[in-house]
């Protein structure tokens, strides 16, 4: 009979103990040696797809905050161009106030349509003064691409912006500067008397207006925005208002039946402020026009054309 073989396993402890000899038949033993040999190759498997899987999640998570990075960065472009949009807006409103500006401006600029004359019979007639005495995170590229563009419209917004608001300042003060300046006729009707050196009841005397014959009741309006310095009776003016304009020029309308404004008082270009009538030293209703600049009268043509 022929002698059984084993396979012996020696357990040596570190701590001097006894050692163990644990013996198996060489059937078994193959079977533990390739169990062990099996095991060797799962480890070795395992721990190179861990090391694998390992360096993966790390790179997902690298993923995942650059993804999240891109989507704040997209909710913040999508913040900007909302800002953007409104800021169009803001720029829409102020070009159309602009244009709206210039309209103002080009009606205040122009004065009103010119007056008729009147022949030296019919002016008599009607009325000349007398001598005044004066989802999915965005391709970086794209990322950058839009932040690029968003500020380079930025910049031109921030440009536009500046030069539109310079504008409608520059046309507000241009339309506060003509509505005081009279540039417009106070009333409709005859000139029967210009400025300057005439004959007068057969005598040459200097006429430091204009008059406005007219009906009697009509309507007169100040020609500018001003402050009412005089409404009351002036010698040969009869009932006068004086209006004063600022930058040292003054309106007079003389020879009223009656002023509807008070000394004191704010009134607009193109508000009533007086009744056309024949006091003073009149032929006949009408209104005396009359422009001071500094205490000096001047032609008021210059302001009319």
């Amino acid at each position: 009979m022929a002698e059984k073989k084993f396979f012996s396993i020696l357990i040596v402890p570190h701590d001097n103990k006894k050692i163990f000899n644990l013996k198996l038949p060489t059937s078994t033993g193959r079977i533990f040696l390739y169990v062990l040999i099996g095991l060797a190759f799962g480890t070795y498997f395992f721990a190179r797809n861990y090391k694998i899987i390992k360096n993966e999640v790390t790179e997902l998570r690298v993923r995942e905050e650059i993804y999240k990075d891109q989507v704040q960065k997209t909710l913040e472009f999508a913040r900007e161009v909302e800002s953007l949009k409104k800021q169009m807006g803001e720029l829409k409103n102020l070009d159309r106030k602009a244009s709206d500006l210039k309209g103002v401006l080009k009606r205040s600029k122009a004065p009103s349509p010119p007056l008729p004359y009147a022949d030296s019979r019919s002016a008599e007639k009607m009325g000349i003064g007398a001598y005044t005495g004066g989802t999915d995170a965005p391709d970086p590229e794209l990322v950058k691409r839009l932040d690029e563009d968003i500020n380079k419209l930025k910049k031109e917004l921030r440009g536009s912006r500046n030069v539109l608001t310079d504008l409608t300042e520059f046309l507000k003060s241009q339309v506060s500067f003509i509505k005081v300046t009279p540039n417009r006729w106070p009333i409709r009707g005859w000139i029967t008397s210009r400025y300057g050196w005439r004959t007068f009841k057969g005598n040459r005397e200097f006429h430091s207006g204009i008059d406005i014959a007219t009906l009697y009741g009509s309507s007169i309006r100040s020609a500018a925005d001003g402050m009412v310095e005089f409404s009351g009776w002036k010698a040969s003016y009869g009932r006068l208002v004086v209006i004063d304009h600022g930058r040292g020029i003054q309106t007079w309308y003389g020879h009223n039946s009656a002023n509807t404004v008070r000394a004191g008082q704010f009134v607009k270009k193109g508000e009533i402020i007086a009744k056309v009538g024949t006091s003073g030293h009149t032929t006949g209703p009408h209104v005396h026009y009359e422009i001071r600049v500094n205490g000096k009268h001047v032609n008021p043509f210059k302001y009319l054309y």
